[in-house]
This record gives structure tokens, C-alpha cells and sequence, in this order.
């Protein structure tokens, strides 16, 4: 293997291991948003079932009433809106990072079997 081909090669593996390593970070930042995005949530199903109407009774009777003032309420929410955003950028990060990561892959392969001779 000539010297040029073996510093391309080590390169390649190289930029394998930042991708990895930046796949992980993405990774690890999905995990906090959607611990902030199920955060909310949950406080919002709660506020909901211990809403009461003027004479103190339970005001949404029934779970698709309270689904649907969950959804209306989320929707509405521009920080709900925000991480939900967040959390697309961030999919669509990992996706690109596993593109690339594999096409590194494949010609780190394509060069492997050249200089096997394959």
C-alpha cells in the first residue's frame, strides 16, 4: 500500500470517529429535549385534569375532550413549538452524519478491495 493511499484510508477512519462522536452528541441532545418536550407535556395533561369549571366541577369530562384541549394547548405554545422544531433539526442532523458516515464507509471499501486487488 503506497503512502498516499494508507494516509487517505487513515483519514478516512479519522472522519469515521468525529462523525460517531458527533452522532453521539446529537444523540445525547435529542435525549435532553425530549425529556423537556415530555416535561411539558405531562404538566400540561396535569393542569387539564385538575381544571375545574366556576362551580368547582371537572372541566373536560371525558379523555377526547381533555386530548383535544392537550392538543389545542400545545399547538398554541410557542416553547412546545420551539423544541418540537429542535427536535426535527436534530433527526435531520443524525441522518445527514449517517449519510455521510456511511459513504465514507463504502469508499474506505472501495479502496480496501483496490489495493487487495480485488
Amino acid at each position: 500500500m503506497n503512502s498516499e493511499l494508507r494516509s487517505e484510508l487513515l483519514g478516512m477512519v479519522d472522519r469515521m470517529a468525529e462523525l460517531s462522536k458527533r452522532m453521539q452528541e446529537v444523540r445525547r441532545e435529542k435525549l435532553r429535549v425530549d425529556d423537556r418536550v415530555e416535561a411539558m407535556r405531562a404538566k400540561m395533561v396535569l393542569e387539564i385534569a385538575a381544571a375545574k369549571d366556576a362551580k368547582g366541577r371537572v372541566a373536560y369530562r371525558n379523555e377526547t375532550l381533555r386530548q383535544a384541549v392537550l392538543a389545542t394547548r400545545l399547538k398554541e405554545d410557542e416553547a412546545f413549538r420551539g423544541l418540537v422544531e429542535r427536535l426535527r433539526d436534530l433527526e435531520d442532523d443524525l441522518a445527514a452524519l449517517r449519510i455521510e458516515r456511511e459513504r465514507l464507509e463504502g469508499r474506505k471499501q472501495v479502496l480496501l478491495a483496490d489495493v487487495a486487488g480485488i
